[in-house]
This record gives C-alpha cells, sequence and structure tokens, in this order.
C-alpha cells in the first residue's frame, strides 16, 4: 500500500492536538492548543465551515457522539468538558471538573440507545502531583458526576471499547507509568492492567474491524486484542 499528501493547509494558530472525522458527512474537527475547535468540509476543498469558541485553554481532544452525528464533546485544559452542535458555534452543556481535562468518550451503559446517550467519561489531563489523576462518568441529563476512579498517575487517558452487543463495554484507562487498565464498565472494577514497557500512553483507539485496542506510547505502538 502507498500513500502519498493530498492536502496541506494552515489550520490554527498553535499545534493541533486532536481530529476527529464525521462517520456519514465529509467534515472532520480539529482542536488545538489556540483554545479552538474548527469543523473543515473537503469535499468543498477543505475549506473552515464552523469555528467554536468557549473553551479558555488550550483543547486537548474532540470526540463525535457515536449515537447523535450532529454533537460532539471536547475536553480541555480550563477544566470543562463541553458539547456541542455542529451547527452552532456555541456549547449547549459544560461539565465542570476540578482539574484540567485531557480526553472525552461517550459511554454506552446499557439499555435501549436512547439511554445510551445520556453517559460520557472524562479523564484529567497533567498534574501537578502525581498519582492523583482521576477517570469520571458523568450523567449528561443531570450533568453531575456518578463514578470517579482515582490513583491514577499524572494523567489520564480513556477509552470505551463496545465490541459486543451481548456484552458491557469495557472501560479503558491509561495514565503516566500506571500502563492500560481494563474496567467493568456495570461495576468500574479494574479487570486487567498491562504494562507494554513502551513508555508514557499518549492515545488510545479502539480498531473495531480487528477487535484490538491501538496504544500509542512515547516510544512505540502497542496493538493488544480484546477477545
Amino acid at each position: 500500500m502507498t500513500m502519498k499528501r493530498v492536502k496541506e493547509f494552515k489550520a490554527h494558530g498553535c499545534a493541533v492536538t486532536s481530529f476527529a472525522v464525521h462517520p456519514t458527512q465529509p467534515f472532520v474537527l480539529s482542536a488545538s492548543r489556540d483554545q479552538l475547535i474548527m469543523l473543515w468540509n473537503w469535499e468543498k476543498g477543505w475549506v473552515c465551515i464552523r469555528t467554536f469558541t468557549g473553551h479558555s485553554a488550550r483543547v486537548n481532544q474532540v470526540k463525535f457522539n457515536p449515537h447523535d452525528n450532529n454533537t460532539f464533546a471536547s475536553a480541555s485544559g480550563d477544566g470543562t468538558v463541553k458539547i456541542w452542535r455542529i451547527f452552532s458555534p456555541t456549547h449547549f452543556t459544560s461539565l465542570n471538573c476540578e482539574e484540567g481535562q485531557r480526553s472525552v468518550d461517550y459511554y454506552p451503559t446499557g439499555g435501549d440507545q436512547q439511554q445510551q446517550q445520556h453517559y460520557m467519561v472524562s479523564g484529567s489531563g497533567w498534574q501537578l502531583r502525581p498519582d492523583n489523576a482521576t477517570a469520571r462518568i458523568w450523567d449528561l441529563r443531570t450533568q453531575t458526576c456518578i463514578r470517579e476512579i482515582k490513583g491514577l498517575n499524572s494523567y489520564c487517558e480513556v477509552g470505551v471499547i463496545d465490541c459486543h452487543p451481548d456484552r458491557p463495554a469495557v472501560l479503558v484507562t491509561a495514565s503516566g507509568s500506571c500502563g492500560v487498565s481494563l474496567h467493568d464498565s456495570t461495576t468500574y472494577r479494574c479487570e486487567r492492567t498491562v504494562h507494554f514497557g513502551l513508555g508514557k500512553v499518549v492515545c488510545v483507539a479502539y480498531v473495531k474491524g480487528i477487535r484490538s485496542l491501538a496504544i500509542g506510547h512515547e516510544r512505540g505502538v502497542a496493538i493488544m486484542e480484546i477477545d
């Protein structure tokens, strides 16, 4: 397989921190240290069709809602997770945390699809003290945190593995030197922790086609099969 660059353009005033590709429309979200989120249309020559403002610090991650593709979430160093509609430049929900947020994902908890839309998981960003990063589960209907997973090291990457229609999803946390942990999404109990010896974890992503978790580290990438 060969790959070639098809487009290069100036997107933000600072480093780009995150991308999210819309599952059905020709849209890409980009987030940056410049506190902005931008929506691009690749069918129109990668023109920016909307700029989202509202964060007061770097935006670390953006993620489309898998149950409602017209909405997305953003995690920021300003201590908030915000939820947006792609057709409006302002957020309609803001979840306030005690520290900067590094990562976010939508979180199925069982039940029908309408019920599953109401939960989210976020992970805190770089901390001043070790062993105090936190993953939080949010009820979006009440905009409250319903569960915390504490004791993580320095920062927290979070992700959700929803690979089987008859089994609960798996919550993934990864932080500093603590490795990658898989948690039961009902009890929140840690079922397994794996260390790959590749340095700090910088990102996690579930690859549904091969039922595997891709884990980016400082010194390499690990692929972990999920059974």
